[in-house]
């Protein structure tokens, strides 16, 4: 198991990397003037976007909550009880 979750962490790593890259070449190459001929910006910024929320799918999957702050660059929490957690921390949708 932790062999398996070594390599999803691995290959989520690299799925966050690709986007970014995939985004970045995007954006230069319309900064140039060019275009993919058969895609548009839309859907390779779709695919960018799913190969990010695969890799967090797959971070989720590994229960590593470092590596979920890693690629979301957000902290996160492990909650074993919501109404506890709300109870302590609020809720910030209620009226």
């Amino acid at each position: 198991m932790a062999e398996r979750n070594a390599e999803l962490a691995a290959l989520a790593r690299q799925a966050v990397a690709a986007a970014g890259g995939l985004r970045l070449l995007v954006e230069r190459m319309n900064d140039l003037g060019w275009r993919m001929q058969d895609y548009s910006d839309e859907d390779l910024f779709n695919v960018a976007s799913a190969l990010r929320g695969t890799a967090i799918l797959m971070a989720l999957d590994t229960n590593n909550t470092d590596l979920l702050n890693e690629l979301t660059g957000r902290p996160m929490h492990e909650i074993h009880d919501a109404g506890e957690w709300l109870r302590q921390h609020g809720d910030d949708d209620r009226p």
